[in-house]
């Protein structure tokens, strides 16, 4: 476990703090989406367009459930456009040199792009809308928010419910 302050001296720290680790995960899986993909606070961006933001489900957060969409949806955007050399740089264009077809669909609880399940609906996700805003954000001009957008959303979600306070999220 991270230590502060004091007890870092008698257990010093041997692990990155968690925050630190979820950030450097979530840069990577943005690489590897091509840049189209980002999670800021426990909203998932696809080309800069708010998508989802998930309900709070079971043992699940909604910033949990929003990391686990955005690998889905990384993995869908990563099979078209490749990986990104720069976390700066958004790939523009796709990998095959065609104008990439997305087809966002839903079957039951479940949301697929181009048949891949990106999530499972729980109560409090519209899916109709969510549907709606992943197409539409897949067919927008490429894009991305910028990292201080990106670390002001987590730095906002990490003062409300923290990692270590364990504060409960409540659907919205």
């Amino acid at each position: 476990m991270w230590q502060e302050g004091f007890k870092r001296i008698i257990s010093p720290n041997n692990h990155p703090q968690m925050s630190s680790r979820i950030e450097k995960l979530a840069g990577r899986m943005s690489l590897w989406s091509g840049n189209h993909v980002q999670v800021g606070g426990n909203t998932v961006y696809v080309n800069a367009q708010p998508v989802v933001t998930p309900a709070v489900s079971g043992t699940y957060s909604s910033r949990r459930r929003a990391f686990l969409v955005a690998g889905n949806l990384a993995r869908a955007t990563h099979d078209v456009y490749g990986e990104a050399t720069k976390d700066d740089k958004v790939v523009t264009e796709a990998m095959n040199k065609k104008q990439p077809s997305w087809k966002v669909s839903s079957r039951g609880d479940d949301v697929y792009v181009n048949g891949l399940r990106v999530m499972t609906c729980a109560d409090g996700d519209n899916q109709p809308v969510i549907v709606k805003n992943i197409q539409s954000a897949l067919e927008a001009k490429p894009a991305m928010l910028s990292k201080k957008e990106i670390q002001k959303q987590n730095k906002a979600w990490t003062q409300k419910y923290g990692y270590k306070k364990q504060k409960k999220e409540k659907n919205a």
